[in-house]
């Protein structure tokens, strides 16, 4: 059973076409967020097949976000969809726009201290927007 919601609904079957989506989780605790993105494909290269991810279980890649959710239970948390792409590119672009649009980087607010698949940005709060 998954626990995403789209569009304030429960959500959970894949839409045909759809490679990935946006989302965010928010700790109902803290208010902190994370945003980031989830391919709702894999491929099995040994068997040159598309076999569906985890995604419906999927709770981020992020240790700090993780560590919350095994400390407070999944029920502290909202999962919610924010976009389905249909193509890799409209996904990784969509990740980066809302990222760079919510300066998650730089907000206290946000598990978040990478943007997209670049790695660690070790950022300080002294910059002003």
């Amino acid at each position: 059973m998954s626990h995403w919601t789209y569009n304030g609904s429960p959500f959970t079957e894949i839409p045909t076409g759809a490679v990935g989506f946006i989302y965010k989780i928010t700790n109902l605790t803290t208010s902190q967020m994370y945003l980031g993105r989830k391919s709702v494909t894999r491929c099995i290269k040994s068997k040159i097949k598309i076999k569906e991810s985890d995604w419906a279980t999927y709770t981020g890649s992020c240790k700090p976000l993780n560590d919350d959710i095994l400390s407070l239970g999944i029920d502290s948390f909202k999962f919610e969809i924010l976009y389905i792409g249909t193509t890799k590119g409209q996904v990784n672009y969509a990740e980066e726009y809302i990222q760079f649009m919510t300066h998650a980087v730089l907000d206290p607010m946000y598990y978040k201290n990478s943007v997209g698949s670049r790695g660690y940005i070790a950022m300080t709060n002294n910059i002003k927007l």
